[in-house]
């Protein structure tokens, strides 16, 4: 029988590689425009919450979760990609 290790081993970690590639960030924002047509995002600095205008400066989030740990009732949590576009 042949052995297929070196392939398995090769196919892992080529997914692995594929799935760092594509990891998205999270973000929390205000669930609503405002009446410029703007959103507002959440940045926490030395554990203060701040709520800044540029996507740029809101803080990035691993996971889901933990962004929603700092979202209100108004606020929303939104994957982003590596330039900081909205996903989905």
């Amino acid at each position: 029988m042949k052995d297929n290790t070196n392939v398995i081993e090769n196919n892992k970690q080529e997914l692995d590689m594929l799935e760092v590639g594509e990891q998205h960030k999270f973000i929390v924002r205000n669930d609503a425009y405002d009446d410029r047509g703007d959103y507002w995002y959440v940045e926490i600095y030395k554990g203060m919450t701040y709520i800044v205008f540029y996507v740029s400066q809101a803080t990035e989030f691993h996971t889901r979760e933990e962004a929603q740990e700092w979202a209100n009732s108004h606020q929303v949590v939104v994957e982003i990609d590596e330039e900081g576009n909205e996903v989905g």
